[in-house]
């Protein structure tokens, strides 16, 4: 079984967490295929189409992605009925949240892109099985779109105690934990 995984803005999987994530992933016999769909100046239904070219018909398979990287994960799980979706910490940008950070969005990932992102809805996943992981100290909005997305998408929800928007070890061994 392939474990995609897509990191979070401006991040490799070098970074904070990734390592231990993919160690565990690899013990527990996951191919690991490492989705470098980064947003910057570059359109969101593009990036969902090049990841759905990658996985082509894998659909008993599990996408993880933390922040934006998550969001995009959702965006594909949209797309094609995953095994197991992992959306840690789901970055609130799309529908009404872009258009109340659209200046913020439009710094960070460029005008054309922060536009887009203002007409996408969250909508519902097709993953069979839908995990939403978030830190209870993430950001307020951070945090009740996750739980707003929760409920609409049903499937588990975990709040890592005493956890920022960071993949430290309580947040990486949910995540682990729920391969």
């Amino acid at each position: 079984m392939k474990l995609y995984i897509i990191p979070a803005y401006e991040e490799t999987v070098k970074d904070q967490g990734y390592p231990q994530i993919i160690t565990a992933a690899k013990k527990k016999k996951y191919k690991i295929v490492v989705m470098n769909l980064q947003i910057k100046n570059k359109s969101l239904d593009d990036l969902v189409n090049k990841a759905l070219e990658i996985i082509g018909g894998e659909i008993d398979s599990v996408i993880f992605g933390f922040s934006i990287g998550a969001l995009i994960a959702f965006c594909i799980s949209k797309k094609i009925p995953i095994r197991k979706g992992l959306f840690c910490s789901i970055s609130p940008i799309l529908g009404r949240d872009a258009v109340r950070d659209f200046k913020i969005n439009q710094k960070y990932f460029g005008i054309k892109t922060a536009k887009e992102l203002k007409k996408i809805d969250y909508g519902i996943t097709l993953s069979r099985e839908p995990i939403f992981i978030c830190g209870d100290k993430e950001s307020k909005k951070l945090v009740n779109r996750t739980k707003k997305i929760h409920a609409k998408n049903g499937g588990k929800l975990i709040m890592v105690k005493n956890n920022n928007h960071e993949l430290t070890k309580n947040y990486t061994d949910q995540i682990i934990k729920n391969l």
